[in-house]
């Protein structure tokens, strides 16, 4: 038993360091354990079996005992701190890491976005809801206005014998167009 979850152990690790999303297939999953120590980072080989307890973000947040508290505690959260961005050196930015603890394993499987680039893909997304909004009033504007424009005809054709034209009069609004003997 202890040799298949072994087995499945490295099979998961493989799966996940080679799995990338994102635009650039940048984005990635990484594994550290409760200690905190990486287990497995796909950009960042060296580091695992390191102990990462001591890394701070520009904040002095310990993330990796932040992601280590929040899987523990809370068993799955996002945590927000700031890093590199991709391989940027010396450009930092906020990144929100969502992470998930394995009890059996005693992994933290976490992945994040950098909010810059969420924002981003907002604004791209805003846009084309806008134009695809314009582009639906435009189509539709003929037949949302038909309804008044029925009824001014109607009010024009039926005048003073009309279904409105008493209504109006009586208000005070002289009705015009009216067509004689109607």
């Amino acid at each position: 038993l202890a040799q298949a979850c072994q087995a499945a152990g490295l099979s998961v690790l493989d799966t996940l360091r080679a799995a990338r999303f994102g635009e650039q297939g940048l984005d990635y999953y990484w594994i550290n354990d409760f200690q905190p120590a990486i287990v497995m980072h796909p950009f960042r080989p060296d580091l695992v079996g390191k102990d990462v307890g001591e890394v701070k973000d520009p904040n002095g947040l310990h993330l990796f005992r932040e992601f280590g508290r929040v899987a523990r505690e809370e068993g799955a959260g996002f945590v927000p701190y700031m890093w590199q961005y991709y391989s940027e050196k010396g450009r930092v930015e906020p990144k929100l890491s969502y992470v998930q603890g394995y009890e059996p394993w005693g992994w933290v499987v976490g992945t994040g976005v950098y909010i810059n680039d969420v924002n981003a893909q907002v604004r791209r997304m805003s846009g084309h809801l806008l134009a695809a909004t314009l582009l639906i009033a435009l189509i539709e504007l003929p037949y949302s206005i038909s309804p008044i424009v029925a009824g001014v005809a109607y009010l024009f054709v039926y005048g003073s014998q009309g279904l409105f034209g008493p209504l109006l009069e009586q208000r005070g609004i002289k009705v015009m167009f009216a067509l004689p003997g109607i």
